[in-house]
């Protein structure tokens, strides 16, 4: 038995990550289903991503552990989640498997015990394959986060007359954060051309790269394109996650977990920032026309909260953000602390 422990001995640090953002996710969906509101996201595509967040965690530890060549990258500066390329990397494996069906899972449990039993040692190649394996089989049938995904269109006839669309897409931009946004946009036709869609697609990628804020992206596809007029546009973002003596942070919540937290041990602190911008109106827009030579009626004026400096720094109308903090870190807190995080606090179970 203690031979086998120390097969696993390597991928210790994987295990605990695994289990410390388990953790964190779970609070996450718990909150999605019975505290989150939003007058445009609805609570099922919100549970929905929560598992999408879930399964790709749960891949990433059954691909990487036992693995001796390649590992698990984090990136450790306002993020905690796994580098985007692992994303890549699992979408290309994920390609690799529709065409190539992976080997019976039960067959190779079978063959690694009767293995185990002759030789009284755990076989690290099998360990490895059936970890691979399983990881293949969950690619074939579960949903993974994607660094881009249109997972919601939908239109309707406004009150203006105008076509009223939402568009709903999931990211995980350069920054390493996985994020839900939703914009919900006015169109001078009854529908938008597949080219159109496509030049959308582009702008919502490139704009999104490097987590912009709100009010700059609603800008930035209002004058993109002169037919559509966004009205509201919000993002979930989750994160950063904070990791004792893992993530690199000068925020107040790294060092009380970095102090109270024993080196080795993986005690983290998630976060959700729920944050939208609307337009408060439309003013001429002049001579001014988008890249496709069409010319601009007008263009929105949005609603950023100034006297709130949160807002105005953010470049919304509200913003609401949220901390699962496990318990024995909030007894550590001062009041003064607590006033500075400026977040609504929730116990993280652990």
């Amino acid at each position: 038995m203690q031979h086998n422990q120390d097969v696993a001995h390597a991928w210790h640090a994987l295990s605990e990550y695994h289990a410390c953002m388990s953790a964190i996710i779970s609070a996450w969906q718990a909150f999605f289903k019975t505290d989150f509101k939003s007058d445009h996201f609805n609570r099922e595509e919100m549970i929905e991503w929560s598992e999408r967040v879930a399964t790709t965690i749960n891949i990433l530890r059954d691909e990487y552990t036992y693995d001796t060549i390649r590992f698990l990258r984090l990136f450790p500066q306002a993020s905690g989640f796994p580098e985007r390329l692992h994303l890549h990397l699992l979408e290309t494996k994920r390609q690799l498997v529709q065409t190539d069906s992976p080997p019976n899972l039960k067959h190779m449990k079978k063959l690694f015990l009767n293995q185990l039993f002759k030789t009284g040692r755990a076989n690290h190649w099998w360990l490895e394959r059936i970890a691979k394996t399983s990881a293949a089989r969950q690619l074939l049938t579960e949903q993974t986060l994607t660094p881009f995904t249109v997972t919601r269109m939908q239109q309707r006839l406004g009150e203006s007359g105008r076509t009223v669309f939402t568009c709903c897409f999931e990211r995980y931009c350069y920054r390493h954060i996985p994020s839900l946004y939703l914009l919900v946009f006015e169109h001078d036709e009854s529908e938008i051309t597949a080219e159109e869609m496509s030049r959308l697609v582009d702008t919502l990628v490139s704009a999104t790269s490097y987590f912009p804020k709100i009010g700059h992206f609603a800008q930035q596809i209002d004058k993109a394109f002169a037919r559509i007029h966004p009205k509201w546009v919000g993002r979930v973002s989750l994160g950063p996650v904070f990791i004792a003596n893992v993530t690199q942070d000068e925020h107040v919540l790294q060092q009380l977990l970095d102090e109270m937290t024993p080196v080795g041990t993986y005690q983290g602190i998630g976060r959700i920032i729920n944050e939208f911008v609307l337009s408060a109106g439309e003013i001429p827009a002049g001579k001014l026309y988008d890249a496709q030579g069409h010319s601009h009626a007008c263009l929105q004026q949005f609603a950023v909260r100034d006297i709130d400096s949160e807002c105005l720094d953010r470049q919304v109308s509200e913003v609401h953000k949220h901390l699962f903090i496990p318990h024995r870190i909030i007894q550590a807190m001062d009041d003064e602390v607590r006033r500075e995080l400026g977040h609504q606090i929730k116990i993280l179970e652990v």
